[in-house]
């Protein structure tokens, strides 16, 4: 039941947005049969990752890790301004790998692989706790398992952190990150959709 679960919110693209739409728009009890089979995938999907680990299991370091994730185009930038808490309403994937990340980002641009060096696009690097992280590692149980994935439950909560210039070169050290971070005057163009962001995320 449960690899079922997985394998359907892995390989089914559209799956997991649609069952987010369902969740959020649905208000007293669900009658339809199309709207229970939603609600049983939903369930399932949730004891799924309640089972699973946490994606920094194997690292053993103690340490915070980071996950990226896309922003959908349609997300305004106002909603990710630093120190506001967001919480999710449904599920949310991410990947362990930078390069993962940036693909999904392409593909959300019709494919242009240079979205985000030519300035398109945001992507979220959410810092998760090695304890008390609520992703796990869908990647095990993944059609796709080189993707990376992880999978945050409806109601994970993260804090803005900082905004840095789209740059790759930022994930390269931390000594990087000062130098790309957004002051209050870029973060204003950058409100205005100038240029690729990337949205540092702290999970609560």
């Amino acid at each position: 039941k449960h690899v079922f679960a997985a394998h359907l919110a892995t390989r089914h693209g559209p799956l997991v947005p649609k069952l987010n739409s369902f969740l959020s728009h649905t208000e007293g009890p669900v009658v339809t049969v199309h709207g229970k089979t939603l609600l049983n995938f939903a369930s399932s999907l949730y004891d799924t990752l309640t089972e699973l680990p946490k994606p920094n299991t194997e690292v053993g370091s103690g340490k915070k890790v980071e996950v990226y994730a896309i922003a959908p185009r349609s997300l305004d930038r106002k909603s990710l301004l630093e120190a506001n808490n967001l919480t999710t309403s449904g599920f949310a994937s991410a990947t362990t790998d930078w390069s993962t990340a940036l693909a999904a980002l392409s593909t959300s641009h019709d494919g242009d692989a240079a979205a985000f060096g030519s300035g398109n696009g945001v992507v979220l690097a959410i810092s998760i706790s090695p304890t008390t992280s609520a992703a796990r590692a869908l990647w095990t149980l993944s059609t796709f398992p080189e993707d990376r994935e992880v999978m945050f439950p409806p109601g994970s909560k993260f804090r803005v952190d900082g905004w840095y210039r789209g740059d790759i070169q930022v994930f390269n050290g931390n000594e990087q990150r000062g130098k790309c971070r957004l002051g209050p005057e870029e973060v204003e163009g950058a409100l205005k959709g100038d240029g690729s962001l990337i949205v540092r995320l702290v999970e609560l």
